[in-house]
């Protein structure tokens, strides 16, 4: 805990504008100001020899990276500070053979000897847990203060897209995962005027995890700016003949008291009469005699 508030101390400095000084305090020097026994499962970090010089300027290039590729436009940059939560990485260890490489893979930093077996993971596999461990953590981010604000400002870009149901009228959506777990089911959109989820309206968007944003973000996105979901719901409602059509009419529909198909079926279904022959003559003698 120690070792960590030393490093958060660092990058305050450096916020603060004196890189100088900041860049001074190295790994090194804060392993030694502390006692001695450092906990082996402590993560120790230090700056790659690529950032030297140039003042932390590609400090983060994956996440750069990442944000910048098609289909990226729903998430936000995580905050440094909430990877160095263990907190927030609680039950992430199942999906990754080494948590601490990946998170150290994603904030460009390198992890010194700790103890741990060297992954012989490539760069198409480190990419692919890096993006998963960032999906995870982002579904977490964006429920904070910090995060709230990100998405908010995405929001009211309206990068997020409007509700494709007619009668919202072009009401802007949500992201929104039907699952917690990865791998399970692509992003959706949630409508917070008809309470409705929707796939996404552009392509790019299809091969998105919904765990990256998860089922309680939206809800709480709504219950943390109410003012911006005040429409009510609008409900369809037919008519025939410029009057409105009564609900128990459509739930029940009325038999027509005369149905001329129902008639003629009525006559072919009747079964043919059958020849007498004196009937029929004698009442063919009646006509003739009558004409």
């Amino acid at each position: 805990a120690e070792y960590m508030g030393l490093l958060k101390k660092r990058r305050a400095m450096e916020v603060d504008g004196a890189p100088d000084r900041a860049s001074q305090i190295t790994v090194e020097r804060v392993r030694d100001e502390i006692k001695a026994g450092v906990p082996a499962d402590v993560v120790q970090f230090q700056k790659t020899s690529a950032d030297s010089g140039e003042n932390g300027e590609n400090e983060e290039v994956w996440v750069n990276w990442y944000l910048h590729q098609k289909g990226r436009e729903f998430f936000c940059k995580i905050d440094e500070d909430f990877f160095f939560d263990e907190f927030n990485l609680k039950g992430l260890k199942k999906y990754v053979p080494n948590l601490r490489k990946v998170v150290c893979y994603i904030l460009n930093v390198e992890q010194s000897d700790s103890g741990d077996e060297e992954m012989g993971e490539s760069e198409e596999e480190m990419n692919k847990y890096a993006e998963l461990i960032y999906g995870l953590l982002h579904a977490r981010y964006i429920q904070t203060s910090k995060g709230m604000k990100q998405m908010l400002l995405k929001f009211q870009k309206g990068i997020f897209g409007t509700c494709p149901r007619v009668m919202c009228e072009h009401n802007q959506v949500l992201p929104y995962g039907e699952t917690e777990e990865p791998n399970v089911s692509p992003l959706k959109t949630y409508c917070s005027r008809c309470q409705d989820i929707y796939s996404p309206s552009k392509s790019k968007y299809e091969n998105i995890d919904g765990a990256f944003f998860g089922r309680s973000f939206a809800h709480m996105f709504v219950l943390n700016f109410p003012l911006l979901f005040v429409k009510p719901k609008k409900e369809f409602s037919g008519s025939m003949f410029g009057f409105k059509i009564h609900d128990s009419c459509l739930n029940h529909p009325v038999k027509l008291e005369y149905n001329p198909m129902t008639r003629a079926m009525q006559h072919i279904s009747r079964p043919i009469p059958k020849f007498e022959p004196k009937k029929d003559l004698a009442t063919i003698r009646k006509f003739i005699t009558n004409v």
